[in-house]
C-alpha cells in the first residue's frame, strides 16, 4: 500500500523502527509491573511465588512474573466488593466500569477506569476505525447492544472522540437497523460476522441489494467469532465494503486489521496489528508457558501498559491464536499481533470420541458452501450411551431446499475428512426452522452454536 493511501492515528509510534518500538514497549512494561506490585492483590500474589517486581528488569525475566486468570480476578472481586483489590485510586477518581459478558452474578470480570485509563481506552480503539477510513463528519452504525461490557461503550466514546456521527442500533429489530440505515446512509458498519448475515438476509427479504441499497457505505467492522477468507470476501462482495476485524477483550487489549483489511489479494487472512506501546501482548504456548514462534497458535496473554486505576499484569484471556511478527503485514508499522480469522476460545474444544474437535475447523468447513447461511452442533450420547454430534444447516431461502441429499452427503464427508469425526448432517429451509435466531444471542449480540448436552443426559 502506498504511503499517501495510509491512514495513520499517532503517527509517531506507527512509524517508529521496531528496535526503538520495542525497546519502549519493555520500558512501559516495566513501569507497569511496578505499578501492579503496588497494589494489595499483586503483593500477595508476588508473595505466593516468591518474586521480587524489582527483580523483573529484562524481557528475559518476564516469565518469572505469575500469570493472573478470570477466576482470580473473580474470586477477588467476591473477596473485596464491589472493585477488587486490583484498586489503586481513591473511589472518587474511578470514571469508568466495564463488566465481561454472561449472566449477572459471579464469574464477571469487572474492570475499573481512571479518567487517564478512559484516554488509553479511546487510544486502542481509535486505531481501527481511523485505519478503515474514518474521517470527522463520518457516520458509524453500532449494530450491538450497549450495557455494561466494553465493547459498544468503548466504541461510541472513541467515535464521539473523532467526532464522527453514531447510529445506536443495538437495542432496534433487524428491521429498524435497515430501515435507519437506509435513511443516514453510514460510512462504516459494526457488528458481529453472525449478525451481519442476519442484516444481509432480511435486506434480501425487502428486495434491497445492499450496495445498492448502501452506496455510502466504504467498509464493515466485525468482531466475535471467527471467520474464514470465504466468508470475508463473498462479504465485502455482497455489501461492496471492505471487511475489517478487531479483536478485544475487556481487560484492555485490542488488535485491528490496518487499511488492507482482513484478507489479502491471495484470499489469506492477514494481520490484526496490537498497539505495542499501549499493550504488552503475549502468546503462549500452554504447554512450556513460554512464547510461541512466529506463526504458531497458543494462549493470549494481556498487559495494558499505562493503566493505573487497576492495573493488570499478564492477564490469561483464555483465548486461543495464531500470533503474526509485523513483518506479515506490509503497511510497515511496527506492531504485531494476531491473525484474523484465527481467534477462538481453548475452552470451545469439545472432545467427542476422543477427538480434539474446534468449532472454527467445523465452520471452515461449512463455509465452503455459500448455500449454508447458519448453523449450529449438538454434541450427545445416544439411547446406548454412545457420543454422537449433529450438524444442522440452515439453507438460504433461495437455495436447493431440505431435499438437497448432495449437500448433507458432501458436507459429512468434508467434516469427517477436515475433523476427523462423523456427523450426522440434517440440511433445514430457512423460513421452517428457529436455528438461525437460536445461534444469536440477540440482547448480547453474542453467538452460541454449539451446545453439549453429554453432561445433563449423565
Amino acid at each position: 500500500m502506498k504511503l499517501e493511501s495510509r491512514h495513520y492515528f499517532e503517527p509517531e509510534f506507527e512509524t517508529m523502527p521496531m528496535a526503538e518500538m520495542r525497546e519502549l514497549q519493555w520500558q512501559r512494561m516495566v513501569e507497569q509491573l511496578q505499578r501492579a506490585a503496588e497494589t494489595p492483590f499483586y503483593r500477595r500474589k508476588l508473595a505466593a511465588a516468591g518474586l521480587d517486581a524489582a527483580k523483573v528488569s529484562r524481557p528475559e525475566d518476564i516469565e518469572s512474573w505469575p500469570l493472573t486468570t478470570k477466576d482470580e480476578i473473580c474470586r477477588d472481586i467476591e473477596a473485596f466488593p464491589p472493585y477488587g483489590s486490583r484498586l489503586r485510586v481513591a473511589q472518587d477518581r474511578i470514571v469508568d466500569i466495564v463488566e465481561t459478558s454472561g449472566t449477572s452474578g459471579q464469574g464477571k470480570e469487572v474492570h475499573v477506569l481512571s479518567r487517564a485509563d478512559r484516554t488509553r481506552a479511546f487510544r486502542i480503539e481509535a486505531f481501527g476505525f481511523v485505519w478503515a477510513g474514518l474521517s470527522p463528519g463520518g457516520i458509524v452504525a453500532i449494530t450491538l447492544p450497549v450495557a455494561m461490557t466494553a465493547a459498544g461503550n468503548w466504541w461510541i466514546m472513541t467515535l464521539d472522540r473523532l467526532d464522527a456521527m453514531v447510529l445506536r442500533l443495538g437495542n432496534m429489530d433487524v428491521d429498524g437497523k435497515l430501515d435507519y440505515m437506509l435513511r443516514y446512509q453510514p460510512h462504516q458498519l459494526v457488528g458481529t460476522p453472525a449478525y451481519l448475515s442476519r442484516l444481509e438476509r432480511a435486506a434480501a427479504d425487502r428486495g434491497l441489494a445492499p450496495t445498492e441499497a448502501f452506496p455510502a457505505l466504504r467498509s464493515i467492522l466485525v468482531s466475535g467469532e471467527a471467520k474464514s477468507p470465504d466468508w470475508a470476501i463473498s462479504r465485502s462482495a455482497a455489501w461492496g465494503a471492505r471487511i475489517y476485524e478487531q479483536w478485544g477483550c475487556s481487560a484492555g487489549a485490542v488488535t485491528w486489521s490496518c487499511e488492507e483489511g482482513m484478507v489479502d489479494g491471495d484470499r489469506r487472512l492477514r494481520l490484526m496489528h496490537g498497539s505495542p506501546h499501549l499493550t504488552y501482548l503475549e502468546v503462549l504456548d500452554p504447554v512450556t508457558g513460554r512464547h510461541v514462534q512466529d506463526g504458531e497458535y497458543g494462549e493470549v496473554v494481556i498487559t495494558p501498559l499505562g493503566t493505573e486505576a487497576a492495573p493488570l499484569a499478564r492477564f490469561a484471556t483464555g483465548d486461543r491464536a495464531r500470533y503474526l511478527e509485523a513483518h506479515h503485514c506490509d503497511c510497515g508499522r511496527p506492531f504485531p499481533g494476531l491473525e484474523a480469522g484465527s481467534v477462538s476460545r481453548f475452552d470451545d474444544m469439545v472432545k467427542v470420541k476422543g477427538v480434539n474437535v474446534w468449532p472454527t475447523a467445523v465452520a471452515k468447513v461449512v463455509e465452503q458452501h455459500p448455500e449454508v447461511i447458519e448453523h449450529s452442533v449438538t454434541v450427545y450420547a445416544d439411547s446406548a450411551g454412545r457420543e454422537q454430534v449433529r450438524l444442522d444447516a440452515v439453507l438460504a431461502a433461495s437455495g436447493p431446499g431440505v431435499a438437497s441429499a448432495g449437500l448433507a452427503d458432501a458436507l459429512r464427508r468434508e467434516l469427517r475428512a477436515g475433523v476427523g469425526v462423523t456427523f450426522q448432517v440434517e440440511l433445514h429451509d430457512e423460513g421452517q426452522t428457529s436455528v438461525a435466531g437460536d445461534v444469536l444471542q440477540a440482547a448480547s449480540g453474542k453467538v452460541r452454536r454449539w451446545r453439549d448436552l453429554r453432561q445433563a443426559a449423565g
